[in-house]
């Protein structure tokens, strides 16, 4: 058995960087479902930094841009090249803990504990950008609250930074300016005493229909921005109890599917969604079936396969929700007893899935999930 766990990891390093780089040529489309039963792992034993990987993207060159808490990582699919914040060296990386990353107009752009670091990839230099008390600053330093914990590119060229103690920052790249929207007239009350956290943004999504409208998630409501008007509104949803609704307003993670609907995840309550136009709010509609206790955990990615599917990842796996029959068509459990996780934050053209754990980085690639490993070695005379 030993044996053949080593050949498989033998045949995952070989094939993985050959089909990463290739795979125009040698993965056709799959029709079926992929199965996701074996991942390959990136870790400090193949080249990370760190095995706490908080955000993965991937850029139009073909390289994985990975954000962890010991610096930024660029992946070829075989090696692995780390940007550290060098001192004295205001050109590298400013702060190690690089919390998102995302391509944007050809550079790289990295959220970290101490603002955005970009990356010109062509000089391989950082220039560096800092957010306090709604003012921009381009001459950074060391200071508290600092951290960008949100990127997100709309269809409109736009780049929405989501900020721990600025609200929403968005940026224009032809203008090259900052715009702020600042929550405005909330007041302190039972249910939530931190009013700072209503500026803090853990989640952005922007209308694929209306260039009008983006969203931010925060610990205590939804936020909707209108861009063109400058202008921020706030919804907070009552709920039965307290405690009840403080869990729903946590917008830890939402996402915008193609039939108009906001899908809003939190950290113990599962899934909600929000209809933009009714502006109602309700839990998921889903038909009693296996499976479903999945998305009781807190939900950490929200990721659209077609115009029906969404995939779901949470605490306690992952689950593809067929939006037109209200069901999920294909689920994975965690393991914990052999350490086997299933999520899905980012899927590439080649419909490789990417997500990360307590282990590392992990891709399935379907072209890989067809082969099972067996052993022969009985057979041997």
């Amino acid at each position: 058995m030993l044996r053949s766990i080593a050949r498989m990891r033998r045949f995952f390093a070989c094939v993985l960087p050959v089909a990463f780089l290739l795979h125009g040529i040698f993965i056709p489309p799959l029709p079926a479902q992929p199965r996701y039963e074996r991942s390959f792992l990136i870790s400090q034993k193949n080249g990370l930094p760190t095995n706490d990987v908080r955000d993965v993207c991937k850029d139009p060159e073909g390289f994985i841009w990975i954000a962890t808490a010991d610096g930024l990582c660029r992946y070829d699919g075989s090696q692995m090249k780390i940007y550290h914040h060098q001192q004295g060296d205001s050109t590298s990386l400013f702060d190690n803990m690089v919390l998102c990353v995302i391509a944007y107009q050809g550079k790289i752009w990295a959220g970290t504990n101490m603002g955005v670091s970009v990356l010109d990839p062509k000089t391989e230099t950082f220039s560096h950008i800092q957010f306090d008390s709604f003012r921009v600053y381009r001459t950074v330093q060391r200071r508290p609250n600092q951290g960008v914990l949100r990127l997100h590119a709309d269809t409109w060229n736009d780049l929405w930074i989501g900020t721990f103690i600025s609200g929403v920052v968005r940026y224009r790249h032809k203008e090259n300016d900052f715009q702020f929207f600042r929550a405005k007239n909330l007041t302190r009350d039972s249910v939530f005493n931190k009013i700072n956290d209503a500026e803090r943004i853990l989640s952005i999504a922007a209308s694929p229909y209306n260039d009008s409208l983006v969203y931010a998630g925060t610990a205590i409501g939804l936020q909707e921005i209108n861009r063109h008007a400058g202008t921020l509104r706030w919804y907070v949803f009552p709920q039965a109890t307290p405690q009840m609704q403080v869990a729903a307003n946590a917008f830890r993670r939402i996402y915008y599917h193609d039939d108009g609907l906001l899908y809003a995840g939190s950290w113990n309550t599962g899934i909600h969604v929000f209809d933009p136009v009714s502006k109602a709010y309700y839990p998921l509609p889903i038909k009693p079936g296996p499976g479903n206790h999945i998305l009781r955990a807190g939900i950490r990615g929200l990721v659209r396969k077609s115009t029906d599917e969404i995939w779901i990842s949470s605490g306690y796996g992952m689950g593809l929700y067929h939006s037109g029959r209200r069901e999920l068509s294909y689920w994975k459990e965690n393991d914990l007893v052999y350490g086997r996780y299933y999520a899905l934050y980012m899927i590439d053209e080649a419909q490789r899935a990417w997500f990360y754990d307590i282990f590392g980085l992990n891709v399935f690639d379907p072209s890989l999930q067809q082969f099972v490993p067996h052993e022969y070695g009985h057979l041997r005379p």
